[in-house]
């Protein structure tokens, strides 16, 4: 039996990408935690002699983070073979999800967004309809559903088998945290929790 039917993949191009991804995740919550919380007193001249904040320099450093970690997920979803490949893209419908959604579409994957709208719009899927073409964007499912009710994945999970899962929706504001803790920890950790369990249940090995 090989290391890949054991669902080890030593591809090492593959193993360095995620773990880069996993690097990148981390230092951008970190930066987004020590930067959101400065006061700009401090400026920091660029080369062109404009002055910016310390807050600004996060939110920069924030930005190119997330497109970093964005080209990591297409990069380690798109060295699968994307026939008859079906992606769930939970939180699909927010600034990242969509933009992953254009570059499965564009790739072949046939994607299902889960979203609950909370902190996004539909409008937004609509555009990434519009962006793909008509073609593609019969290979694009929403439904509308929540982390938090496990019959939502379950339903899902059973009219559809998974290749493999993208998971965007967690939620990520520093200072709203402190304000919310527990919607934070439930959203986070229990609906991911659901998720994993939901994702055992149909034999989904792929997030």
């Amino acid at each position: 039996m090989s290391w890949k039917s054991k669902g080890f993949d030593p591809n090492p191009k593959s193993m360095v990408t995620k773990e880069l991804t996993l690097l990148l995740c981390i230092g951008c919550f970190y930066a987004k935690m020590h930067f959101s919380e400065l006061q700009a007193k401090v400026t920091t001249k660029c080369f062109f002699a404009i002055e910016i904040g310390d807050k600004a320099v996060g939110r920069i450093i924030i930005g190119l983070t997330y497109f970093i970690i964005f080209l990591c997920f297409c990069y380690c979803f798109l060295q699968m073979d994307a026939s008859e490949k079906t992606i769930l893209v939970i939180g699909g419908a927010g600034f990242i999800g969509t933009h992953t959604m254009v570059q499965l579409l564009n790739e072949g994957f046939k994607v299902l967004i889960i979203n609950n709208l909370d902190n996004s719009v539909i409008e937004a899927v609509d555009r990434v309809k519009e962006l793909v073409g008509p073609e593609l964007s019969k290979k694009l499912q929403f439904n509308l559903g929540d982390l938090m009710n496990r019959d939502d994945l379950d339903k899902l999970f059973s009219k559809t088998k998974f290749d493999a899962v993208i998971h965007f929706a967690g939620v990520k504001a520093v200072g709203k945290s402190f304000g919310n803790p527990r919607q934070y920890f439930d959203n986070n950790l229990i609906g991911t929790i659901n998720l994993y369990k939901i994702m055992a249940k149909y034999n989904c090995k792929k997030v």
